[in-house]
């Protein structure tokens, strides 16, 4: 009688715990919930100076996926709530390396801080050109095009050669020359130049005494001056030669045809070229017969004009 006691006792027992196990395992999950990660997150974003740590404040932060923006602020923190899990995100600060990585994203609160190095600014180099009034002139007669121009690049490129020997190479029908007195010249190679000497430079020639040459066996009209009159070569028989009577940059007959040079709009004596530098010149403009310019058609401009504009 004990015994079958016993034995039920054993099996209320056995029967109360795998009730209470059953109970258990197929019991709601009620609260198990609430203690798994949160489906949104806090996140806070620093931005600083790499080298100083100094808060950057208006960095831009920005969750392409999420459409999510915002701006750091004084203290260089940008809050903001987004979905917990894996985001992409971008950093960017004008004058600095941006960022752009994924992160993850979980707890109530995340904290991120981005330390961003200096970006490397470079600068293309720009040349600065001004034009001066004069040089405005030279360009707007180049874009006409009645004589011939050589621009200051390519002056450039010739600058460590004489500017005589230059002008000649550069410039057809011309010709580098020395006088009696070994000075340089740049002169036409028209050799004589009678034809074609403007008005002005035959009236002077008739008042030395040039116009009116002797018929010996010399080139017509003579280097006399003064109120003889010369025949041949010969001089006259009083004044001076007219070597040393030609007029500025004068083109008479059996003299050499020397080119009007005006530097900067200053007239030179046909040898003071050879003082000009090449590296110096910004211009050059050459002009003969009726292409020459108005107001450089001087004494001498039928053997040719070069404008020379100094940098």
């Amino acid at each position: 009688m004990e015994a079958s006691r016993s034995a039920l006792r054993f099996r209320t027992i056995a029967f109360s715990l795998v009730a209470a196990l059953a109970s258990v395992l197929t019991s709601p999950v009620g609260t198990a919930g609430a203690q798994g990660p949160p489906a949104s997150t806090v996140v806070i974003v620093g931005v600083s100076d790499s080298q100083t740590g100094e808060a950057l404040q208006g960095a831009q932060i920005f969750f392409p996926a999420l459409g999510r923006s915002g701006l750091t602020d004084g203290l260089g923190e940008a809050r903001t709530t987004i979905p917990s899990g894996i985001h992409r995100i971008r950093v960017r600060f004008l004058g600095y390396v941006a960022v752009d990585t994924s992160l993850t994203f979980v707890g109530d609160t995340s904290g991120v801080v981005f330390r961003l190095p200096r970006a490397p600014t470079t600068m293309e180099t720009v040349e600065v050109k001004t034009t001066s009034a004069r040089m405005k002139d030279f360009e707007m007669r180049r874009t006409i095009g009645l004589g011939r121009f050589l621009t200051a690049d390519q002056l450039d490129k010739e600058g460590s050669r004489p500017f005589g020997i230059v002008a000649t190479t550069k410039f057809p029908g011309l010709q580098f020359v020395t006088d009696t007195d070994g000075r340089p010249h740049i002169a036409s190679v028209r050799g004589s130049c009678g034809a074609g000497t403007s008005p002005s430079e035959a009236i002077l020639a008739g008042a030395r005494g040039g116009g009116s040459g002797g018929t010996g066996g010399g080139p017509t009209g003579s280097t006399g001056s003064g109120g003889g009159s010369g025949s041949g070569t010969t001089p006259g028989s009083s004044g001076q030669s007219g070597a040393t009577r030609t007029s500025f940059g004068s083109c008479m007959p059996s003299k050499q045809c020397y080119v009007v040079t005006f530097l900067d709009d200053i007239q030179l004596d046909s040898a003071d070229f050879d003082l000009i530098t090449t590296w110096d010149v910004a211009g050059v403009e050459y002009y003969t017969g009726n292409s020459v310019p108005p107001r450089y058609r001087v004494s001498g401009a039928a053997c040719g004009v070069m404008l020379v504009w100094s940098k």
